[in-house]
């Protein structure tokens, strides 16, 4: 790197975001400090999303855009981050809004730490069309705390000790040489964060975290988050499953690190039969059809994942309170 400012790459998949993509990629381009380059790749879209970001960005010049095949979110990010030149990578969702001054701020802190290799910090999310939020419940992402660690190890444990760690790309910036040199990247899969960032903090050096909310989630109906699901996203929960259980049959982390990575298998068991509990999934895939008697083994250790096997009704009674609770302070 030269002089105080790193080299910052937006990476932005797109598909079908007509309605959204201008708003979104307007928050990218118009930052108080710019980025160093933003790519997007617009990934099979069949409506207008790959000629809207053509007319709109192709003719600045720190813009590249590239047109595939429709892959997926976590392919269309290895192709951007592949095309990538930068010294960070932030990925960033062609529906959602930035506020403008995140990049400052990360070059801001970076000029402090310029050893840094992880960036993370705040979002809130907001509903597209309130009218249709249908009950849904709006997730929070605050990390409760401004700090700076030393490895993405201490980073993780510490996280997830607070409730403030959450699987999300767009939450974090990250060195690109950490992915690069361990092989980091995204799977085919749904949910592909949940196996991709727990990687990525167990390599990378020191992290800052801050408390500030520079991201803003659209909830949308029909979007991933909302949709019905299906045996693409119990797929999605057993593939990073395996990663999870790989990691913990890694040697060589600290004894806390091992109860985090147990705190995030239990987390994917509880995401994953919340789905099969809410949608009645019926899978094909014979290695999936092992997954439920997983998650009743595993159920026997948990009290959440206990009740939501066994107790279902009372489940979903204390979650509603839980949401009333929440709705009330706020």
């Amino acid at each position: 790197m030269t002089g105080s400012m790193p080299r910052l790459s937006i990476v932005i998949p797109a598909y079908n975001v007509e309605k959204y993509v201008k708003e979104a990629i307007d928050s990218v381009v118009r930052q108080t400090a710019p980025a160093y380059e933003i790519v997007i790749v617009d990934d099979g879209s069949t409506d207008r999303t790959g000629q809207m970001v053509e007319d709109l960005y192709g003719h600045l010049g720190n813009v590249r855009i590239i047109h595939t095949a429709n892959q997926g979110l976590g392919m269309a990010r290895n192709v951007g981050a592949a095309a990538a030149t930068g010294d960070f990578i932030y990925y960033f969702d062609s529906d959602d809004v930035l506020d403008q001054s995140f990049f400052q701020k990360f070059y801001d802190v970076y000029a402090k730490h310029p050893g840094l290799d992880l960036f993370c910090f705040s979002a809130r999310s907001f509903f597209d069309e309130p009218s249709k939020s249908n009950g849904f419940a709006l997730n929070r992402y605050r990390r409760g705390v401004t700090v700076f660690l030393d490895s993405g190890e201490e980073a993780l444990n510490f996280l997830i000790n607070r409730g403030g760690y959450f699987a999300p790309s767009w939450l974090y910036i990250y060195r690109r040489s950490i992915a690069v040199d361990n092989n980091i990247h995204f799977l085919p899969i749904l949910h592909e964060d949940e196996e991709h960032t727990p990687r990525l903090f167990l390599k990378s050096g020191s992290v800052y975290v801050c408390d500030d909310e520079f991201f803003f989630r659209r909830v949308r109906a029909n979007s991933i988050m909302t949709s019905r699901k299906s045996e693409r996203h119990i797929n999605g929960y057993f593939r990073a499953l395996r990663t999870i259980q790989g990691l913990l049959q890694s040697d060589g982390w600290r004894p806390e690190t091992y109860r985090s990575l147990r705190r995030l298998k239990t987390r994917i068991f509880v995401n994953a039969a919340l789905a099969y509990r809410t949608n009645e999934i019926e899978v094909a895939d014979p290695e999936l059809k092992r997954f439920p008697t997983m998650i009743r083994r595993h159920a026997v250790t948990n009290g959440r994942l206990f009740l939501l096997t066994y107790l279902f009704p009372a489940y979903k009674a204390a979650r509603s309170a839980k949401r009333m609770i929440t709705r009330f302070r706020g």
